[in-house]
């Protein structure tokens, strides 16, 4: 089964809801890199990536472990569970966080590029372009992914211009094992309805 990686709800001790803390980028340059869309970056970032954080605002109070946008970001311990879990289709770039001294136990974070897209149609697929249009028209036979492949491509980009990253069971469970408790995880059936 596939999950869409999201994040806890966070609620104070009157059930009153606040928010994660966001991490932004210094320059708007960071967001040129075609983060999340399948390729690797033809020339990686130089330094470590500068982003900020307003450590006083009052609506966020949570260090997140995940971060979808605008640059993606992992926790350096989510970063360990992907790895060990077999992950391999991820690039990891170097961060430098504004604010974070103000925490004693702020996390480590990388920028996360995911790589690698699968091409998984067989048979008598097709794929036409719509006359007069940019869009395509497509008739898919099946999809057919090598064991190799599907072992491989734990994490994944699975929606095109939607910053969402799916992961497996076997992703899940490691997750839930090494009580990385910031993380929830949507059945990709529940997320597309």
């Amino acid at each position: 089964m596939l999950y869409a990686l999201d994040l806890h709800e966070l609620v104070d001790e009157n059930d009153e809801p606040y928010s994660y803390f966001q991490f932004d980028p210094v320059s708007p340059e960071l967001l040129e890199w075609p983060w999340l869309n399948g390729e690797s970056f033809d020339a990686p970032p130089p330094e470590p990536l500068a982003l900020v954080f307003d450590p006083d605002d009052e609506d966020a109070g949570g260090l997140p472990d995940y971060q979808a946008g605008p640059i993606p970001l992992v926790s350096a311990r989510l970063r360990r569970v992907l790895e060990k879990s077999g992950v391999a289709n991820i690039d990891y770039f170097a961060t430098k966080i504004d604010g974070g001294e103000v925490f004693a136990d702020f996390p480590q974070y990388y920028a996360i590029n995911v790589i690698g897209k699968v091409s998984a149609l067989a048979g008598n697929s097709i794929m036409t372009p719509t006359f007069g249009t940019t869009q395509m028209a497509a008739t898919i036979d099946r999809l057919d992914l090598p064991d190799a492949v599907a072992r491989d491509e734990k994490l994944f980009r699975l929606a095109e211009h939607v910053i969402t990253l799916f992961v497996d069971d076997t992703v899940r469970r490691a997750c839930l094992a090494a009580d990385i408790d910031t993380l929830r995880f949507i059945p990709a059936d529940e997320w597309t309805s």
